[in-house]
């Protein structure tokens, strides 16, 4: 896919979130796409922080409306209520497509970091202390 028809595809995307009921804040690319290594058979991933949590059968008809609308496979993922890790993932290395540019935009975006580095830290101790009872 070429680079322009990816961004025609985004635009129509952040559209259709913009029109929904439930607004979304933030939009981000992640994936290939957004690390420039897609191939042939890549999907488009699309991940969407909304201001109320998106029930089951809302984010299977947002993936489906995805897919019509773009004409290719869209991996969809709603921000609310996935780990702190993959949500971490997204922010890091995803690129952000849509902002509502709102406080709960931005503190969103500092606590899925200041959580993750908080897991990191944790995950330290608790990595140390398995090994000095293995060790003995």
């Amino acid at each position: 896919m070429k680079k322009n028809e990816l961004t025609v595809i985004l635009d129509k995307a952040i559209d259709y979130f913009k029109n929904l009921d439930n607004k979304p804040t933030l939009i981000f690319l992640f994936g290939s796409y957004a690390k420039n290594k897609q191939h042939k058979g890549s999907d488009i991933d699309i991940a969407v922080l909304y201001k109320n949590k998106p029930t089951i059968v809302d984010n299977y008809n947002i993936s489906n409306e995805l897919s019509q609308i773009s004409k290719y496979d869209v991996d969809y993922t709603s921000l609310n209520g996935i780990s702190d890790i993959l949500q971490y993932q997204v922010i890091r290395y995803g690129k952000e497509i849509y902002s509502d540019h709102s406080f709960e935009a931005k503190i969103y975006k500092t606590t899925v970091i200041s959580k993750y580095i908080d897991l990191k830290e944790n995950r330290k101790i608790i990595e140390k202390k398995l090994l000095e009872r293995i060790d003995g």
